[in-house]
């Protein structure tokens, strides 16, 4: 995309063009759009984690597509989630690196640059885009997991973290004490290095 063409889309890209109203949100021009990928599959883990508890099922695990939302217990312990090892070709092995505990009604996310990505030119391109440039991020993380009371705001800030890098990101959970933050950082040998 040209600089002309992402200057004219990024006039239509933030909150300010949007007005909260009771229960509906007003655009301020028709070709403002929204989209809710950075936290659509952490609130459909909640939705389906509260339906199950309401059916009946007080212990329960529920994940799609690696957002997970704790409810009850496993044999009267926390559930626990691995945080996976970043791979260096989208279709790499998964495994995990660090096993963390999942208490009830906690719920982790986590967002990554080493799966979903495009490469051209030798540059890899990751479909994280930093709204305040319109292009992919850019910061040394290759992933971030975030542990919320509930899954859409573990996705939100998992995404967010992502974007903003390590040392801005750990500030924010500074300030939150109900989140706990997982850094994986790339290293310049090709290597990482987990922070939490």
């Amino acid at each position: 995309m040209g600089k002309d063409t992402l200057a004219a889309v990024r006039e239509f890209v933030g909150f300010h063009l949007v007005d909260l109203q009771g229960d509906s949100i007003l655009r301020q021009d028709p070709r403002v759009q929204l989209n809710f990928n950075a936290v659509a599959k952490g609130y459909a883990v909640d939705r389906v984690a509260d339906w199950l508890v309401e059916n009946g099922y007080t212990d329960c695990l529920v994940e799609i597509g690696g957002e997970v939302a704790a409810r009850g217990t496993k044999n009267g312990k926390p559930w626990k989630v691995g945080i996976q090892v970043p791979t260096k070709t989208a279709d790499g092995a998964r495994e995990s690196f660090e096993t963390i505990p999942l208490p009830d009604h906690r719920a982790v996310a986590t967002s990554g640059n080493y799966r979903n990505y495009f490469e051209e030119g030798g540059v890899r391109y990751t479909h994280i885009l930093d709204p305040r440039t319109g292009q992919p991020e850019r910061t040394n993380l290759l992933s971030v997991t975030v542990v919320a009371p509930d899954c859409a705001t573990a996705d939100a800030y998992a995404t967010a973290f992502m974007v903003l890098g390590h040392e801005k990101s750990e500030q924010i959970v500074k300030q939150h004490p109900e989140l706990e933050a997982w850094f994986i950082v790339a290293e310049g040998d090709g290597g990482f290095t987990m922070r939490k």
